[in-house]
């Protein structure tokens, strides 16, 4: 392969993780069947989940598996602001802070929260670093009840590292 410049939107696998996904394509079945194959899918998918756990040194019950990106950002998002209003009632204040440099999918998301569900955004100052002025989130979160916060912890167009 060439140089490949467009590592913003995927990047290839590396060998090692080639092999071991081509080992999962060849496993047949529903992990969440019965049967023989479905239990070996089965098994598979909990072996992933905690070798990711133990690389993130997290609990195998906090690894949720999605379809991608759009998906997992819609179930952080949706998921913090519908458990608030489960907890404290369908009235319940819900106001998440970000930035205005997100990626597309949490500006989307947060957009249909705030249109459909009354969601308060409230957009947290960045520096000209592109990293955000804690300065400014810590008076958002020291003055105002935040449901969350949510950022990207590198910039996927400019590549600031908060």
């Amino acid at each position: 392969m060439g140089i490949y410049l467009d590592n913003q939107a995927t990047t290839p696998m590396s060998d090692e993780v080639k092999a071991v996904y081509l080992e999962a394509l060849g496993t047949i079945g529903n992990p969440s069947a019965v049967h023989q194959a479905g239990q070996r899918a089965r098994a598979q998918v909990e072996d992933a989940r905690a070798r990711v756990a133990t690389a993130l040194g997290c609990d195998t019950v906090e690894v949720i598996f999605t379809s991608g990106g759009t998906e997992a950002i819609n179930q952080a998002l949706k998921g913090a602001v519908w458990a608030k209003k489960r907890s404290e009632g369908r009235d319940a204040i819900t106001r998440v802070v970000t930035t205005g440099a997100e990626h597309n999918a949490t500006l989307d998301a947060l957009g249909w929260l705030a249109e459909q569900e009354g969601t308060d955004i409230v957009y947290a100052a960045l520096t000209s670093e592109a990293v955000i002025d804690l300065v400014h989130l810590e008076s958002i979160l020291e003055n105002q009840e935040v449901t969350m916060v949510s950022s990207l912890l590198a910039n996927n167009e400019v590549g600031s590292i908060q």
